[in-house]
């Protein structure tokens, strides 16, 4: 319980490159590949299990942030659910814990939430530029996964995610 995390100022679209979730036609996991970036972006779905795969067309500019399902809108950019941002599928790496959802996008964001979790300390530096910042991931996660209290618990919910990739 000695180890350590420093916020580095990750923030949730760091991690936006790819998402597990669940594939629409089989219930295997797929895949959403993020590629590029503003106009030249693409996005796509595929499912190396049935062969289903799809590409996003952005119908909105913008982004909505809430983890309230009923106002994504389809070709809307959305972030703040157990979904991926564009196709709105379920994430495969999710699970109950606490009474709430306990879900990562990939493996990467699983690392990040295991290291920020299993932490006996961490640390936020103030940015020389801005001061101090409410934009990082570390800043936004649930009090609920944050408190000490429920260290134990919310690390075995992770274990069970990582099982899920195998």
């Amino acid at each position: 319980m000695n180890r350590r995390f420093t916020d580095d100022r990750d923030r949730v679209e760091d991690f936006r490159g790819s998402f597990l979730v669940v594939c629409p036609e089989c219930s295997r996991q797929a895949t959403v590949i993020h590629r590029g970036s503003g106009a030249n972006s693409q996005v796509s779905l595929t499912c190396v299990k049935c062969g289903h795969s799809q590409e996003w067309r952005c119908a909105s500019s913008g982004v909505m942030y809430s983890s309230t399902l009923e106002q994504y809108e389809p070709g809307q950019v959305c972030i703040g659910a157990a979904v991926d941002w564009y196709f709105h599928l379920p994430l495969w790496l999710q699970r109950p814990c606490r009474g709430e959802i306990l879900w990562a996008y990939n493996v990467e964001h699983l690392n990040f939430i295991e290291s920020y979790v299993s932490a006996g300390l961490r640390q936020r530096s103030r940015d020389e530029e801005y001061g101090w910042s409410n934009q990082s991931l570390a800043s936004r996660l649930p009090t609920w996964m944050k408190s000490a209290k429920n260290r134990a618990e919310v690390m075995k919910g992770l274990a069970k995610l990582r099982e899920r990739l195998v």
